[in-house]
Formats: C-alpha cells, structure tokens, sequence
C-alpha cells in the first residue's frame, strides 16, 4: 500500500464515547434468578432444610414457574 496510501496521525483519546448510555430492564427472569441465588444460598446456609419443605413452596413456586401476572407475583416476595 505504501507510498499511495499514507495513515493519519490519530487524535489522542478519540475512541471515548462522551456521555455512554446503557439501558437495563430488570424483568420477571431478572428477580427470578436472584430469588433463585438467594433460596439456594439460605439452604446452603441452614443444612436442616431440604428445601422441599412446604414452607418453601411459594419461592419454589416463584423461582420455577412463569405467570401472566408478573409484578403481582414479585411483589409478593420483596421486603
């Protein structure tokens, strides 16, 4: 390529994007798997419990199983 094509001197930092922009939507799989993190994690934590206990059917009811009501069914498990 070289003498017809000649490279320009590049201007110091010019690949930063000014002001990036990102966008996240925190949905019903998003709180789904955190549930999912945190029962796991509880049971790690309290070996007396197999998880299969029926106190700990509506998180498992949560985390495995969609709904056509979304919000309503995660409102449930916040604090």
């Amino acid at each position: 390529m070289w003498p017809e094509v000649t490279l320009s001197e590049g201007k110091l930092m010019s690949n930063i994007i000014e002001r990036p922009v990102a966008k996240f939507v925190m949905g019903e799989r998003y709180f789904r798997a955190i549930a999912k993190i945190g029962y796991h994690y509880f049971l790690t934590q309290f070996p007396t419990y197999s998880g299969q206990e029926e106190m700990f059917k509506p998180i498992r009811e949560f985390v495995y199983h969609d709904t056509d009501k979304p919000i309503a069914h995660i409102n449930l498990f916040r604090v």
